[in-house]
């Protein structure tokens, strides 16, 4: 390209013209010759002492661009020129994007002088010499960027120099002059005066750079933030990258920007997506579309990476993402892309194959809108169609990703057992809701009595957890208690949305009573205000000989855990029973619980296998009691695996509690 070049530099030398190559050409290339590197060339710029108006005339193939600037382009083979006249510039006070007037000048010097970083500011004539009247080829050899003359002077006359340094910092590596960093930390208010979308442009070329992390740091340091541009649609000023550098983990941030490849950089969705990833999700999300400086699907895409950073190869974790894909990200190219990009950015891969094979869009399943209308027909569930088949379609799309039976039938079966519990609560005044362990597992605490719970994993443990055991090896006991019920962790444990949807029922306007057989106490975490813990809890423990009570953190912090209550010179020191009802104990609230029944419209059962008695006669009592006071009394459960008690209930559902919960809250 550069001998291209040389024949219009030629050109006009043999018509009496100077003539030279300037700017970034001549730049990167004393850069790459000083420093051993390879950056790239793409542009070969010309100035010349011909006027303007001789170097349109001159050339066969030209075009105007940027008449106010005298420049024009050359055409050579496919390849294009710039190529104007020397010139001279004056803005008006306060600066401005352009000049307020551009004039002709005689010299190479005058025009070298209006340029605005010294290593910009270079020449070559045809014979491959340079000329260098301010220093620069110095400024290359230590790696610094230096405003030609006052720095404040050329910052205050055009306030999008003060970013094009940073741009450089980033191309480059170079660091900023201590004198031109001064002039911008002392024009940076200026940068209220360029518009959003020459901000981004500079931003963009920043962020891709080679050196983005030097760049940002050295932003972070003159506290760019505290600057702002304008947006020119919203008419308004908006902070410079405010919550980029106002972050959890700024130097995580630049790590992250250090890592990524040159094609990893082509992506803007990754270049904003690492930019904002250490930022507070809610800031990040109002500043990106404060500033504009993507479109708005972009700005959305950044978004949804951001939300899902800690993306997990679990199937309920991919379908809270697929949820975010709508209208036009409703596609698996998308979902590759949004995949590829929480890997990039956050290091987060999902790897499990078998959920990503899996149907995951609705124009992957094995049927269609059609379908479900045929199939709601013959069962004479429905005759005419409506918004109820989309949501079919999208709730067997949920049941395939979630791994469960996404059959028409099954689903529909399970749409309309959702439907008609929805249609109960808003019906019933009186709720009585009868949980165990299942309804926790989804805050990750492991069960009992399932295929993998706790005792079917080891029956021994069902001993150490008797009265007999505690009262014979209380010092053995408490070690074995606390590996059980993981005490280390069990703190970091809180409830969930199944737990969060039995409390909001009584902001319904519900009389709600919460039976469980969990020790966990997220029920009443949850906000649930009328609990029977028939098994007690694990929250709480108490003296046998003096019952003075303890919290969980006095239990927490000793190993064998003691009365400490004073006694006369000494303490207690008798060793605590836990708050939970052990093996061969009586449980506690059970004829309250059973009464709860008398009066009560629905009866919802939840995560709990039904095997533990006698705390299961509840389920028995619902299907044979004939003294419930209630006319339009009906009995549900949801849970996993099948009961031997199912038989007790009018509705039976073998799902998962809390996806199940959210599809009747959508209905409510």
């Amino acid at each position: 390209m550069k001998t291209k070049g040389l024949t219009i530099v030629n050109k006009l030398n043999q018509h009496g013209y100077d003539a030279y190559f300037i700017g970034g050409s001549i730049r990167n290339n004393k850069h790459n010759e000083i420093h051993g590197d390879n950056l790239a060339i793409k542009d070969y710029d010309i100035v010349t002492s011909a006027p303007y108006e001789v170097i349109i005339t001159m050339f066969e193939q030209v075009e105007t661009r940027g008449e106010q600037f005298k420049v024009a382009v050359v055409k050579i083979d496919g390849d294009e020129f710039e190529v104007a006249q020397y010139r001279g510039e004056s803005y008006p006070e306060g600066g401005s994007l352009r000049p307020e007037e551009v004039h002709r000048v005689d010299s190479l010097d005058e025009d070298l002088l209006r340029r605005d970083f010294a290593m910009n500011a270079l020449a070559e004539d045809s014979e491959g010499n340079i000329i260098d009247k301010v220093g620069g080829v110095n400024d290359i050899h230590l790696q610094r960027i230096r405003a030609i003359g006052d720095a404040d002077r050329r910052f205050s006359e055009d306030p999008l120099r003060m970013l094009r340094a940073f741009r450089f910092v980033s191309q480059l590596g170079y660091t900023i002059y201590p004198k031109t960093l001064e002039g911008i930390e002392k024009n940076g208010d200026k940068l209220s005066i360029i518009p959003h979308e020459r901000v981004a442009g500079e931003v963009e070329k920043m962020l891709s750079g080679k050196y983005a992390h030097k760049a940002l740091k050295a932003m972070y340091d003159v506290v760019m933030d505290d600057f702002t541009f304008y947006n020119s649609i919203y008419k308004e000023q908006v902070n410079f990258l405010e919550s980029a550098f106002d972050c959890a983990d700024f130097d995580e941030m630049l790590l992250r920007f250090e890592k990524l490849s040159p094609d990893e950089k082509q992506s803007r969705t990754i270049l904003y997506s690492t930019l904002y990833s250490e930022s507070d999700f809610e800031r990040a999300s109002k500043e990106l579309e404060d500033s504009l400086f993507m479109s708005m699907d972009e700005i959305d895409l950044v978004r949804i990476v951001l939300k899902h950073k800690n993306l997990e190869s679990t199937p309920e974790s991919l379908l809270e993402l697929l949820k975010d894909l709508k209208g036009k990200f409703d596609n698996r190219k998308t979902l590759d892309e949004v995949l590829n990009h929480i890997n990039v950015v956050f290091g987060n891969h999902f790897s499990d194959m078998k959920i990503l094979n899996r149907p995951l869009f609705k124009s992957e399943l094995p049927f269609d809108g059609n379908d479900v209308l045929a199939k709601a027909v013959e069962y004479e569930l429905e005759t005419k169609p409506g918004k109820w088949v989309g949501e079919v379609i999208s709730l067997a799309r949920e049941y395939s990703v979630l791994g469960q039976d996404f059959t028409l039938e099954s689903t529909l079966n399970m749409y309309y057992n959702i439907k008609e519990l929805a249609e109960h609560i808003k019906q019933s005044k009186k709720i009585v809701v009868f949980t165990g362990a299942g309804i926790s597992t989804e805050s990750g605490i492991p069960d009992f009595r399932s295929s993998t719970g706790v005792w079917t994993y080891d029956r021994s443990r069902e001993a150490l957890m008797s009265l007999s055991y505690f009262n014979g090896n209380p010092k053995k006991f408490w070690p074995a208690y606390k590996d059980i019920f993981k005490f280390k962790i069990f703190g970091d444990y809180h409830s969930n949305s199944g737990h969060q949807f039995v409390a909001d029922l009584e902001k319904l306007g519900k009389k709600v009573t919460v039976v469980t057989q969990n020790v966990d106490g997220l029920h009443t975490e949850a906000g649930s205000t009328n609990v029977y813990e028939v098994h007690g809890t694990m929250k709480k423990a108490h003296c046998p000989k003096c019952g003075t009570e303890y919290d969980f953190d006095y239990i927490r912090e000793h190993d064998i855990p003691r009365c400490n209550r004073p006694k006369g010179d000494a303490t207690c020191n008798f060793i605590l029973k836990p708050g939970i009802v052990l093996f061969e104990d009586a449980i506690k609230f059970y004829y309250e619980s059973l009464g709860s029944l008398d009066t009560t419209d629905l009866f919802l059962v939840m995560g709990t296998s039904l095997n533990v008695g006698p705390i299961n006669q509840l389920a028995v009592k619902a299907k044979h009691d004939p003294y419930k006071d209630s006319k339009i009394f009906k009995a549900f459960i949801i849970n996993r695996e099948e009961t031997a008690l199912d038989y007790c209930f009018d509705v039976v559902m073998h799902r998962g509690i809390g996806h199940t919960l959210e599809k009747v809250k959508e209905m409510l």
